[in-house]
């Protein structure tokens, strides 16, 4: 299939090639030069929360974190 550059720099995917790949509207692509080949990839979307999992402690005693930080529940 072939597209046309515009003056901007901006090229049409053919819908067939869009359909395949899934790709909608706003969808984040990264270009790459590979041995003198443009490619295009689509980025996928991180999720929040997996970008997250992992950075705390596995085990977090929930009632002694809130001692630490604001001391004993009974003022002692």
């Amino acid at each position: 299939m072939i597209s046309t550059l515009s003056e901007r720099g901006q090229v049409v995917i053919p819908k067939p090639l869009r359909t395949q790949l899934g790709l909608e509207p706003g969808q984040e692509l990264d270009f790459r030069i590979e041995e003198g080949r443009l490619v295009v990839m689509r980025v996928e979307p991180i999720d929040p929360v997996q970008a997250v999992w992992g950075i705390l402690p596995s085990v977090i005693e929930a009632d002694a974190l809130l001692d630490e930080l604001r001391g004993p529940a009974d003022g002692r």
